[in-house]
């Protein structure tokens, strides 16, 4: 554990400073107050890149990611990524539907306030909490920070930004409240921070290669 948490210092230092103010932000302001002031705040530029921006998180992009990880790079990685990924969507669906049934979107929940809303995007109303393109943004890019940030430290933070980008777009496209995005958040990276460490030791997956599918030279 203490290897992957120094060598993913880069991601998860940034990360920690993002939680705490946002948990300052959840505790100083009521449930809409930040989402509010984020969707006042738009151009059409931001509209654009937030729109293709949230598919960072899309589960079936985080998927054929980790495929790609496997076939190209690491069978073992791969796999251990591919597991996160799995978890992590049963943990969201399990919340989503079992314990945060009632939990509703900004579209449903201003009713009565004429909210910034982009023509292309589909905006829901309902299963609010937590948010499962946060969760699976910052489980695939977490994933590949401790795949690919020994070979370079600020990989990491690229990680964090792309992650940062998924989550920052739930709000953007009100698709999420913060809370929902944070706790999505807190899910995402401590899926793949557990499964790597305790895969960490190549003995416990000695079947598995440490190799690519595909070797390409």
């Amino acid at each position: 554990m203490k290897k992957i948490l120094k060598e993913n210092r880069w991601f998860l230092i940034p990360y920690l400073i993002f939680f705490v103010i946002s948990i300052l932000l959840l505790i100083i302001n009521t449930k809409g107050d930040v989402f509010l002031y984020i969707n006042a705040h738009h151009t059409p530029f931001w509209d654009q890149f937030f729109r293709f921006g949230t598919y960072l998180g899309d589960g079936t992009l985080a998927a054929i990611v980790m495929l790609l990880v496997l076939i190209l790079y690491s069978i073992r990685k791969g796999l251990i990524g591919g597991i996160s990924l799995i978890t992590i969507s049963v943990v969201i669906q399990s919340l989503k539907r079992l314990v945060f049934t009632d939990a509703p979107r900004p579209k449903n929940y201003f009713t009565d306030i004429d909210l910034h809303l982009i023509d292309q995007v589909n905006v829901h109303g309902s299963n609010a909490m937590p948010s499962g393109h946060t969760a699976a943004g910052f489980a695939l890019f977490m994933s590949l920070s401790i795949i690919f940030a020994e070979r370079n430290k600020y990989i990491a933070f690229v990680c964090f930004i792309l992650a940062f980008i998924v989550g920052y777009s739930r709000l953007y496209l009100a698709q999420h409240f913060l809370a929902d995005v944070t706790f999505g958040s807190l899910i995402g990276i401590l899926s793949p921070l557990v499964f790597f460490t305790i895969f960490a030791s190549e003995q416990k997956l000695s079947k598995i290669k440490n190799k690519p599918v595909v070797s390409i030279k």
